[in-house]
């Protein structure tokens, strides 16, 4: 399996490192941050092949490049037959190609030697209805205990489904589990292992460092509840922004709103609403 994973100037940031776990690994972030470049890559130091080599028709998984001028290299760790193995490629300019060791690569790709098994999964909830994403990496952690007598099995997966993400809570385990994540931040993408901490639906999943949403609500709906809540800060506001905000409020939002709870209920307290 794949135990760690390290690139300088490679990618959308300057260095990126993970330590896998053994058994599930998840990648979150916006678009555009390098979820499935990392797989492209896991891919790569797996079979030293890049994905688009294998099927021409991919228009993504093509070579990596460097991303500015200077040393490129990728690093990587897995489990050998008997050993752990270690491995580092440079890039070289002139012959525009990722060199490393001379001989046969110690990983022998598609090949299973000693039954190790890793799967390489971008985007698991694509396609899939709500019903099917709550169960769809519980079934695959299932199939892969089957083969655990037999094998050691490996999961990278990236994902956009915060229903994906409720639906490991049961079983993840950070001695043998991971979560990376991938943030813009100062004009830089940051990557990070983070703690994985439960939050029991989806909808609080949305608010969490793996999405980083404000709410779950239309952004329409956002503006409005950021102007009633400035509105509540106010010492004497008039009578009728009250009530046209009141009304507002009442039409964008769910009768059982937790805002449109504390809106009404500071608004009484004050003696703004009836």
């Amino acid at each position: 399996m794949l135990n760690h994973l390290k690139l300088q100037n490679v990618g959308p940031a300057p260095t990126m490192e993970l330590n896998f776990g053994e058994r599930l690994n998840l990648i979150t972030g916006n678009n555009g941050l390098g979820k499935s470049f990392l797989l492209d890559v896991a891919w790569w130091a797996l079979t030293r092949r890049w994905p688009a080599e294998i099927n021409p028709k991919l228009t993504a998984g093509k070579k990596a490049w460097p991303s500015f001028p200077g040393d490129a290299s990728i690093s990587f760790t897995f489990s050998g037959k008997t050993k752990e193995e270690s491995y580092e490629s440079t890039y070289q300019r002139k012959e525009q190609a990722w060199t490393g060791r001379p001989g046969r690569p110690a990983n022998p790709g598609l090949v299973l030697y000693a039954m190790t098994v890793v799967f390489l999964i971008d985007e698991v909830e694509a396609h899939l209805h709500p019903a099917w994403q709550r169960t769809v990496i519980p079934g695959i952690l299932s199939v892969m205990d089957e083969l655990s007598s037999r094998a050691s099995v490996q999961l990278i997966t990236a994902t956009h489904s915060p229903l994906v993400m409720t639906s490991v809570e049961p079983s993840f385990d950070e001695k043998i589990d991971a979560w990376f994540d991938l943030d813009f931040e100062g004009k830089e993408v940051v990557l990070r292992r983070r703690d994985f901490e439960k939050h029991g639906d989806a909808g609080t999943w949305l608010l969490s460092e793996a999405f980083d949403l404000p709410s779950g609500r239309p952004k329409e709906y956002e503006q409005l509840v950021a102007e009633a809540s400035q509105l509540t800060e106010l010492d004497k506001p008039a009578p009728e922004q009250i009530e046209k905000m009141n009304a507002a409020l009442v039409q964008a939002l769910g009768p059982t709103d937790d805002f449109l709870f504390s809106w009404r209920y500071i608004c009484r307290q004050k003696g703004w609403l009836k």
